[in-house]
């Protein structure tokens, strides 16, 4: 639905950001994201709790790489939408 389009949008951005300022700080990681995650018109309390449930499904090492390296690991982008869904429904 209209949702999961506006979060995909928000997804794609928060991605952007996500690879660009990613840092070893999680705070500062967990800023971004959801700062990138919003601009698509994402509430930020639910881009805040896919942050989190992203953090639950891909390692401190696996992110690192997708600063370094800029490459996407399998599967994120459908966690980070599943994730969405998911923190949509609990709240």
């Amino acid at each position: 639905g209209a949702f999961t389009g506006s979060f995909y949008m928000g997804a794609k951005i928060a991605l952007l950001g996500f690879v660009v300022f990613l840092a070893a700080c999680s705070s500062k990681l967990e800023r971004d994201y959801i700062k990138g995650c919003s601009m698509g018109g994402v509430p930020e309390e639910l881009c805040s709790c896919a942050f989190e449930k992203l953090e639950e499904k891909f390692s401190e090492e696996t992110l690192e790489n997708m600063e370094k390296t800029g490459a996407i690991p399998d599967g994120f982008m459908e966690a980070n939408i599943n994730a969405a869904q998911m923190c949509a429904a609990d709240n």
